[in-house]
């Protein structure tokens, strides 16, 4: 027991609270505004599922988040917990040169189909505006 109250107390000292991020995280202007209809709570919980994304060495397999490609692009897809009834999808790539992952769009999906095409198109819209501010020769 006391071993343990000491190595919790190296950590905090380490401020060790959470595993480092391995990725930074950044996102697309357009996605503050898409975001707002989540209560303060919801949108740390996705924050939170984010995290953990760019926790891992290879973000595209995260074994806590339901993550799935979709063209180039990522989606992490919740629904329920502190969602309740929100079906929500989250846009992301993964870029490894730099290293970080991009934000690209928050969708709240509102039927059980399959995603809009609207919907790929404009995150795939703004995936090639990202890759092109990076690299403006890969036109």
């Amino acid at each position: 027991m006391e071993e343990d109250a000491d190595r919790a107390k190296t950590w905090q000292k380490l401020d060790a609270d959470d595993p480092p991020l391995l990725w930074p995280v950044k996102y697309w202007p357009a996605v503050v505004a898409e975001s707002k209809f989540l209560t303060d709570q919801q949108y740390w919980h996705v924050a939170d599922q984010l995290k953990d994304i760019a926790r891992q060495v290879d973000p595209c397999r995260c074994p806590t988040v339901d993550i799935a490609p979709i063209n180039e692009f990522w989606e992490l897809k919740e629904k329920g917990g502190p969602l309740g009834k929100i079906n929500l999808r989250v846009f992301f790539f993964v870029n490894s040169s730099p290293r970080e992952i991009v934000i690209l769009g928050v969708h709240k999906k509102e039927d059980e189909h399959q995603l809009r095409q609207a919907v790929v198109v404009r995150i795939g819209r703004r995936l090639r505006l990202y890759l092109e501010t990076i690299s403006p020769s890969r036109q």
